[in-house]
């Protein structure tokens, strides 16, 4: 039961402000603060000792304040105890926090339970009793405030987020620790903020420490690229990374500014390197980091080595990853041979066509990495007649001119479009905070029609098709979400096409497969969700390249007198109508992933071969059939062969994504009959 403690200082010598009287509530037996009491919630806040009561912020606060009192009288008995036990050192570098005590060094960065029964040991030694106190409310348990209480307790936590911590209402507390950040293949991604479902330095520093025991055990002498976004914090985070990974003797080449994502895939690769940390969280909104990894061959990292990290982060000791050790000897800043590399391979893939280099075009960077990589490709090519919204060509990690800056969607291209109509553009390019996914608008009747993945996918591949010669066996690599238009234009120029798991990770393993046998050449991969690459030596999605073949492309229709959705017409009436669409459903709230899956497990059980009538050809379950694919929560269901309806849950954000393909013979009939199955699908959802 409780027990209420008096307490009051006995010292004559204090004034009258100074002799406080305490009054404290400790929820056990009493005169005694176990370990129990700090599992159970109490947060500590004095101790009280040859009666004296003092103010301490945490438990070795609260050790070392002991010490201090108790070596007056009893000095050598605790120094012999320490020698006796292995405790001390001559050398304060042998402790992650060492405390002088007399003339020796002592580690004082202990777990909370071998703390206490250290403390309650040496208080027995000297014959004194103390009493450690909480005046702070009883938390009520549950699993989340367990994380909670167990942040608490980290010494490594800095007093200003201790503070923070302590000042979290219960709906903080329940959001903030509802679980442990998941690493996975993309690596990490959330909001920023204090909690184990959060970015902070603190779950950084725990997936960078496990990222460093993986590739110790990998590799002989391994070494990891490092590069970051305009966002909050990702300077910081990566140079922790850098701190972390240098500690453990792992060569780390760093970039020294703000640069696409793609950089990093392609720095992998020119320095041979075993790994690539890139801290970004590409589209979303300002409140978001990420944390993304790439394996040796500069792409994504696949599901074996994210288990691998996940399962090392579980054991990490919180407390003994330090941030700020580090050693420089491991340490190479990145410099300009990268990058004259990166052009060099670019250029090389250059098409030799007739550019109208007076055309008129606005790019927008959205305040992230894309301005000097693309405006040196815009100059490069001898273009002169660009504009850039001002408000958006500089680095903003509040997004203020945009607050959603994703090119899908038609928010990211309003002062793009204010400055087009301003200026008379013929074209608009929009690249996303990263750099790695671009979209484009083109001018038709005075207004700016922006397009999508699946058409712009197309537009380039037909493009590149009718002006170079691919390589025998080439192949066309997009997503299972992707439309089929680009597969049509790959298979009339003679290229094998093969469909992949969304996501560049699953794009671009084929270019890892492909690297190893002579009879197939990764040509093309791309996605509807604005993510392109031509050729490979980049190893995932990149804005620069894509932007050097859209450029070239809109240049020459513009050379040529014509309309790039005049061309794309053309196509339509060459393969068929395609359009598409997608919805997402987001699912906010604790309770979201429950409800995302209900809805996957209605769509798997109840619709095998049609919807109210919407009759399928064939059903793919890519989780329960054999694909020969890896398996994956997305179900796909085919009206005919090249119309379709795709249905996942997001890997990133908390929503299911529907995709809806058709094919019909004019613009009309596909529409109407998208609206269709738009309208059928849809219903079963509410």
């Amino acid at each position: 039961m409780s027990k209420i403690l008096n307490f009051k200082n006995k010292n004559d010598n204090q004034n009258e402000k100074e002799n406080k009287s305490y009054t404290k509530t400790i929820a056990t037996k009493p005169y005694s603060f176990t370990y129990a009491n700090y599992k159970s919630g109490l947060i500590l806040s004095y101790i009280y000792i040859n009666d004296k009561s003092y103010e301490v912020k945490s438990y070795y606060e609260a050790y070392e304040l002991m010490l201090k009192i108790l070596s007056h009288d009893y000095g050598e008995a605790i120094l012999k105890y320490f020698d006796e036990n292995a405790l001390s050192s001559a050398k304060s570098s042998d402790f992650s926090r060492p405390y002088k005590f007399i003339n020796v060094y002592i580690e004082t960065k202990l777990e909370t339970k071998k703390l206490l029964k250290l403390m309650n040991e040496l208080a027995k030694l000297c014959g004194v009793n103390y009493y450690l106190l909480s005046n702070k409310k009883k938390l009520k348990i549950n699993s989340t405030n367990e994380r909670y209480i167990s942040w608490l307790s980290y010494s490594s936590i800095s007093a200003e987020h201790d503070a923070a911590l302590k000042k979290m209402s219960e709906d903080e507390i329940k959001n903030n620790f509802a679980s442990d950040l998941v690493f996975g293949t993309a690596g990490l991604r959330g909001k920023l903020g204090l909690g184990t479902n959060m970015m902070n330095v603190y779950t950084v520093k725990i997936a960078a420490k496990a990222i460093a025991l993986v590739l110790k055990e990998k590799f002989d002498s391994p070494s990891v690229v490092i590069g970051y976004d305009t966002r909050h914090m990702s300077k910081g985070f990566a140079h922790l990374s850098k701190n972390i990974f240098t500690k453990e003797g792992i060569k780390v080449y760093l970039f020294d500014e703000t640069l696409p994502t793609p950089f990093v895939s392609y720095g992998i690769r020119h320095y041979k390197a075993s790994a690539g940390v890139m801290v970004t969280a590409s589209h979303n909104p300002k409140d978001y980091n990420g944390y993304k990894v790439y394996n040796e061959h500069g792409s994504q990292i696949l599901e074996e080595m994210a288990e691998l990290v996940q399962n090392k982060m579980k054991s990490a000791n919180f407390d003994k990853i330090s941030i700020t050790e580090k050693d420089d000897k491991y340490l190479k800043m990145i410099d300009d041979e990268f990058f004259d590399s990166y052009y060099k391979d670019l250029y090389s893939i250059k098409m030799d066509v007739d550019m109208d280099k007076n055309i008129n075009f606005v790019y927008t960077p959205l305040n992230g990495t894309g301005l000097k990589p693309i405006v040196k490709v815009i100059k490069d090519f001898g273009f002169t007649n660009y504009h850039i919204p001002k408000i958006q060509d500089h680095p903003d990690p509040d997004f203020t001119s945009c607050p959603y800056p994703n090119p899908e969607f038609k928010e990211a291209f309003n002062e793009a479009i204010k400055l087009a109509k301003e200026k008379n553009s013929d074209a608009i390019f929009a690249s996303d905070p990263d750099c790695d996914r671009i979209n484009m608008a083109v001018r038709k009747d005075g207004e700016y029609i922006i397009l999508d993945g699946n058409r712009v996918g197309a537009l380039m591949l037909d493009f590149i098709l009718n002006h170079t010669q691919a390589p025998k066996t080439s192949y066309l690599v997009k997503s299972i979400v992707t439309s089929d238009f680009a597969k049509a234009i790959a298979e009339d120029h003679g290229l094998e096409s093969a469909d992949v798991l969304t996501g560049f990770k699953n794009i671009c393993k084929l270019a890892n497969d492909f690297e190893n046998v002579s009879d197939k050449h990764f040509f093309f991969g791309f996605e509807e969700s604005i993510g392109y690459v031509y050729r490979d030596f980049v190893r995932d999605k990149d804005a620069v390249n894509a932007f050097m073949v859209l450029i070239q492309m809109t240049a020459y229709y513009k050379k040529q007198n014509i309309n790039i959705l005049n061309h794309l017409n053309s196509l339509y009436e060459k393969y068929g109508y395609f359009v598409q669409a997608q919805e997402s459903i987001v699912f906010e709230g604790l309770d979201g992933k429950d409800k995302m899956a209900k809805i996957m497990d209605k769509f798997r059980k109840n619709y095998k071969s049609e919807i109210d009538g919407l009759k399928f050809i064939k059903r793919v379950d890519y989780l329960n059939d054999e694909t020969g694919l890896d398996k994956s929560n997305v179900l796909k269901y085919y009206i005919d062969d090249y119309s379709w309806i795709a249905i996942r849950p997001s890997g990133t954000e908390p929503k299911i994504k529907f995709y809806f393909s058709i094919r019909a013979n004019n613009e009309a009939e596909a529409k109407k009959e998208l609206d269709r199955i738009k309208n059928i699908v849809l219903e079963k959802i509410k």
